[in-house]
């Protein structure tokens, strides 16, 4: 897949993902969240945790354009996640334009836990569309 030239409407893979706890403990440690809310037997999952596995798979192609740029998001938590959950995470591109030598991508993201909405938001995304950018591959 080529960043570069996807198009408003186009869906991502779903990502299905296991709110394991060694997962969730790794990303509170990285991040020296020190909340009481994210250990424990009833521990939580940070929305921000959520979101970055969501976007793994995501955040591996962006590495094959250099000067990609993460520009702004919004994130709206709806109900809370708990360690051991399995969440379905949905990325869609919602608009797309080119501006300055790069792709504009505004990407919606939906992520739920059966029919229950866990948070959803959107991110700009600045892909460059110069040939010379991206990896081969």
């Amino acid at each position: 897949m080529d960043l570069r030239q996807v198009q408003t409407g186009y869906v991502f893979p779903r990502q299905t993902l296991t709110l394991d706890e060694a997962t969730v403990a790794a990303y509170v440690k990285a991040v020296e969240d020190p909340s009481p809310l994210y250990s424990g037997p009833e521990a939580l999952v940070p929305p921000l945790a959520i979101l970055a596995l969501s976007m793994r798979g995501l955040t591996d192609l962006l590495m094959r354009y250099p000067g990609a740029t993460h520009a702004s998001q919004r994130l709206t938590a709806v109900r809370p996640a708990r360690v051991g959950d399995t969440v379905t995470a949905d990325l869609t591109v919602r608009a797309r334009s080119e501006r300055r030598g790069f792709a504009a991508l505004i990407l919606e993201v939906r992520v739920v836990d059966g029919p229950a909405l866990v948070l959803d938001g959107e991110m700009l995304l600045m892909v460059p569309l110069s040939e010379g950018s991206a990896a081969d591959g």
